[in-house]
């Protein structure tokens, strides 16, 4: 889930405003290079410890790898790495935040079917019409993401939570046959939208502008998910991402010779020979060429820094360039999406003289043709109830661990809701008092 800071920056004008968000591990560019950091300064430490007492043993040994690590260090900024990352990372960018603003909200579909169709005669094509979306979502959702994947493993996984019948399920999957599985179907289900409110439309239950209006809606919607599975088909090519990470590789490797502090041996001239003098000597010259005035710091300072910020950008890189994975700090909370769009959606297109409380008759007259409305906790350690409205959802409890919300089969709504379940006899109990 992406890392919100914002909040930690309440005004420019406190002092160090920015500096505290150095001290935030979760999504920071340590915690992304920390790892890295440390095995480069190790073989960086390596070396120097070989060069200072062992390398010193043999005078050609020490020599032939000063000449080579003053080479290194004359020829390492020919690599345009800035260019090349800047540019690289820019382009990631873009298409991190393009994705995001492509992601379907129903929001927009269930509005004009709020305002279009109200009343209860149009309550159930309102319901089918949200259910159809949720599924084309949901199967757009299984194939840009892992984890959804992993969660709806077939068409039979939406019929467990109520979101297809079985004749549906039927149908899309006898698409996915004749297309040989080779075109993506998430059309089907928002052709079955449009169906829907043609019906409507045929029975007078809408005019002409409203027509337009809701399967405009639908049509965005639609092109929203088309879109994000676009973005999973073409992707930034491959070798531009190869040439990025391998000058960042070889250039971190090239300076790991180039920016070893050398300690050459002193030489001076006699007759037309040099002879090796010990260090300090006047007028005495190292035969490498490598700046004497360097100081030893032991410790690369500047390569360390240059190490975080260029290792630091193209982490930024890794963890952008596949927003829908699921495991990095800053990808999308495909679940808390899913989530949202089943709840807020079924809340939005409920007609306001419906029954406000979802008792136990109204939640025993779901059928397989509706969606679950409620969302449960996995975890233990919070309160295990149904929650029905969003403000229970996105309270401060709720808003701790939102990806541990799961659907609800229709059957353990009807088992746990009851006329003659022990638990909705206790919360009519509570409610009357």
């Amino acid at each position: 889930m992406t890392v919100t800071y914002i909040h930690h920056v309440p005004s420019a004008d406190t002092p160090g405003s920015f500096l505290r968000l150095l001290f935030l591990w979760k999504g920071s560019v340590f915690k992304g290079i920390w790892k890295d950091l440390l095995l480069y300064l190790a073989v960086y430490g390596l070396l120097s410890i070989f060069y200072r007492f062992v390398m010193v043993l043999d005078e050609n040994v020490k020599l032939n790898f000063e000449r080579v690590c003053v080479y290194m260090n004359k020829f390492e900024n020919l690599i345009p790495l800035p260019f090349l990352l800047g540019f690289y990372v820019t382009q990631v960018m873009n298409r991190w935040w393009s994705q995001f603003m492509s992601m379907p909200w129903v929001d927009g579909i269930c509005g004009v079917l709020h305002v279009y169709m109200p009343g209860a005669k149009w309550s159930e094509a309102r319901r089918r019409i949200v259910r159809y979306s949720l599924v084309s979502m949901l199967m757009v959702f299984k194939k840009i993401s892992d984890k959804i994947d992993k969660k709806y493993k077939n068409y039979q996984s939406f019929v467990d939570c109520g979101l297809l019948t079985e004749e549906e399920k039927k149908k899309i999957e006898k698409y996915d046959e004749t297309t040989d599985k080779q075109y993506h179907c998430y059309w089907v289900p928002m052709r079955w939208t449009q169906k829907v409110v043609r019906e409507v439309y045929d029975e007078g239950g809408i005019t002409d502008v409203m027509l337009n209006k809701i399967l405009s809606e639908i049509q965005a919607y639609t092109n929203c998910c088309g879109t994000l599975l676009c973005y999973a088909w073409v992707n930034i090519p491959l070798v531009y991402t190869q040439i990025v990470t391998i000058s960042c590789y070889i250039y971190f490797g090239v300076s790991l010779l180039g920016r070893q502090h050398l300690n050459p041996t002193r030489y001076v001239g006699a007759g037309g020979n040099y002879v090796a003098v010990a260090d300090g000597t006047a007028d005495s010259v190292n035969l490498v060429g490598y700046d004497d005035t360097i100081l030893d710091f032991y410790v690369p300072i500047f390569l360390v820094l240059q190490y975080i910020f260029y290792f630091g950008w193209l982490q930024v890189a890794k963890t952008l360039i596949n927003p829908c994975g699921g495991d990095d700090d800053e990808d999308f909370d495909m679940e808390y999406l899913v989530n949202r769009n089943f709840q807020v959606g079924f809340l939005m297109i409920k007609d306001d003289n419906e029954i406000e409380d979802l008792d136990a008759q109204n939640l025993c007259k779901f059928d397989r043709e509706d969606p679950p409305l409620i969302l449960q906790r996995k975890s233990r350690d919070l309160k295990k109830r149904a929650s029905s409205t969003t403000r229970e959802v996105f309270s401060k409890d709720g808003m701790e661990d939102l990806s541990n919300f799961k659907m609800i089969t229709m059957d353990e709504i009807k088992s746990k809701f009851s006329p003659q379940s022990p638990r909705t006899q206790q919360n009519h109990v509570g409610g009357e008092n």
